[in-house]
């Protein structure tokens, strides 16, 4: 499966933002996926309902629509293109 995302924006806290959301901390993400498996381990999988472990996404980032045109098109010339793409339309210069 296709992981990998482009995001351009001009405004850093929206890449930030992305980022936090489609990549969180691996630490962070490998905490939750411990926890969930001493929990199994420890009280069976009937236990506890389980949870929604988010995916982890592979995020490029751009700040004008020039960067990340150029980053789209060196990603498909080495055969690995991105799966999606959030696009700011209101970015200057226009």
């Amino acid at each position: 499966m296709n992981k990998r995302i482009v995001v351009i924006d001009d405004e850093e806290s929206a890449l930030t933002t992305y980022r936090m959301i489609l990549s969180p901390p691996q630490k962070e993400h490998s905490a939750l996926r411990e926890k969930e498996r001493l929990e199994a381990e420890l009280f069976g999988d009937m236990a506890s309902p389980k949870r929604h472990i988010p995916e982890i996404y592979e995020v490029a980032a751009a700040l004008q629509g020039k960067e990340g045109f150029d980053l789209i098109n060196a990603a498909v010339a080495d055969g690995q293109p991105f799966a999606v793409a959030f696009v700011d339309v209101r970015m200057p210069p226009g």
